[in-house]
């Protein structure tokens, strides 16, 4: 029912550091709290992550998840830098980077997602074993209305290196949400 004061910023939208110090301010005001989640690889205008803190992958992209530190962490500290934020709320903005806990623990896995691991994996391993090489084992979305899947594979050569990109038509225009039609999908 989106209740929660949230924002959500995505790589796909650059954003001005000024723009969510506003947004959180607003949300301050009106909610008295303000949770902010920021994807990986989020350039904020005016809070530029320093070259030296990224690492590297062999591609030469950028591998967030292991950088020295994250967009998240130099948000929290531009949020907690009284002299240019301001920010409304008593005490400090802190910050989670979500991924490591959740991959490390199998509390938080899903049976969905569990299913998929494995039968994606077994996937892999058939292909593997058959002498097909040069593929991916992919997960295809085959029922839209009542979620199913089926296992299949991609050629390399059309996925590595590629991005997917999150569809600019599943961001509000407002920039800090996803619109019904990606909580549909």
């Amino acid at each position: 029912n989106r209740e929660l004061p949230l924002q959500i910023y995505l790589a796909e939208r650059k954003v001005h550091i000024a723009q969510i110090f506003e947004n959180v301010h607003e949300s301050i005001k009106k909610h008295g709290r303000s949770m902010v989640v920021v994807s990986e690889g989020l350039e904020i205008e005016g809070l530029p992550i320093p070259e030296e803190f990224i690492v590297r992958d062999a591609f030469g992209h950028a591998s967030f998840g292991a950088s020295k530190i994250t967009v998240a962490q130099l948000l929290t500290n531009a949020l907690n830098d009284k002299s240019k934020s301001k920010l409304l709320a008593k005490g400090a903005a802190r910050c989670n980077v979500p991924g490591t806990e959740q991959r490390h623990s199998m509390a938080y896995a899903s049976v969905v997602d569990l299913d998929e691991s494995y039968y994606v994996g077994q996937k892999a391993a058939l292909l593997a074993a058959s002498g097909e090489h040069g593929y991916m084992a992919t997960i295809l979305r085959t029922d839209w209305e009542n979620y199913q899947v089926k296992y299949d594979k991609a050629p390399l050569a059309e996925v590595a290196e590629k991005d997917r990109k999150f569809p600019d038509h599943w961001i509000t225009k407002c920039g800090t949400d996803v619109t019904d039609d990606f909580v549909k999908y």
